[in-house]
């Protein structure tokens, strides 16, 4: 099981923090998990690690760097475990082009993403945000069939 998000000094620490607890509870379930962040100011890597899970960097100090160079570093660190079971993805500039390019490697893609209008390639879609039947309904239009959608508190 592998989780790629990132904290910084300007964003993120809510997307480690959410992934934390879901890594947490698949320990508790017997299931090993690895975070792969970049090293960026301010980030989370010594917490996540103080907390018992692997982290393993991306090169480049840099948050804005593309998703095509960021989906290349990432399919580099899951290569020798592919096909991998289960890749978690909470991170805003990842999208359904990267997703995409993620998607062949693995067997069951989970985004957590609280921004009901993006469309995404995913197995399981996390959104504790979704508060009214027109939002659910778009958020469900935004994934393929047979996802499985988590949406509300």
């Amino acid at each position: 099981m592998f989780i790629r998000a990132d904290a910084s000094i300007e964003m993120g620490t809510g997307h480690i923090m959410r992934c934390l607890t879901v890594a947490e509870m698949w320990r508790d379930s017997g299931i090993q998990c690895q975070f792969i962040t970049r090293a960026l100011p301010g980030d989370l890597n010594h917490f996540i690690t103080q907390q018992g899970f692997a982290v393993i960097s991306l090169a480049g100090l840099d948050a804005s760097v593309g998703w095509e160079e960021d989906a290349d570093q990432t399919l580099a660190i899951l290569a020798p475990y592919a096909p991998v079971d289960w890749i978690l993805v909470d991170h805003y500039n990842l999208d359904l082009a990267w997703e995409l390019k993620i998607k062949p490697f693995v067997n069951k893609l989970v985004v957590i993403d609280d921004w009901v209008h993006r469309r995404h390639a995913c197995d399981l879609l996390i959104n504790a945000n979704i508060y009214d039947e027109a939002a659910a309904h778009t958020q469900r239009a935004n994934v393929p069939s047979g996802c499985l959608t988590l949406l509300g508190p």
